[in-house]
């Protein structure tokens, strides 16, 4: 009984590289930056009149995807769904002066795929 667990135990899962691909999780990049530049880093702090934009990036394939900010007064605004070609920015922007939390999130195919939340000051 030993050597029959000792070979079972002995035993790896090896998959085709495309099998082992199409079993990854899809990847995406959402972040939000307070500039007019799309290559500004992420910020969690943006001043009132600073402008804002909600950046998306999908890794691994062409997507579309939608957007929605909650508001610091509770509000939400969603946009229009959009494609994400594979490895293309594409920008958002939020147009909010309210001070407070800004919940941004971005949905694929109906699941919730990133959040970020940032404060305008």
């Amino acid at each position: 009984m030993s050597r029959v667990l000792a070979v079972i135990a002995g035993l790896t899962l090896v998959l085709p590289p495309a099998a082992a691909e199409a079993q990854k999780p899809p990847r995406y990049d959402a972040y939000v930056v307070c500039s007019a530049q799309m290559s500004a880093p992420p910020a969690t702090e943006c001043g009132k009149k600073k402008p804002k934009m909600a950046i998306f990036v999908s890794k691994d394939k062409h997507v579309t995807y939608k957007i929605c900010v909650r508001f610091p007064n509770k509000q939400k605004l969603c946009a229009a769904k959009q494609d994400a070609p594979k490895g293309v920015k594409r920008i958002n922007n939020i147009t909010s002066i309210q001070k407070g939390d800004h919940k941004v999130t971005w949905r694929v195919d109906g699941v919730k795929v990133a959040t970020y939340v940032f404060e305008v000051k």
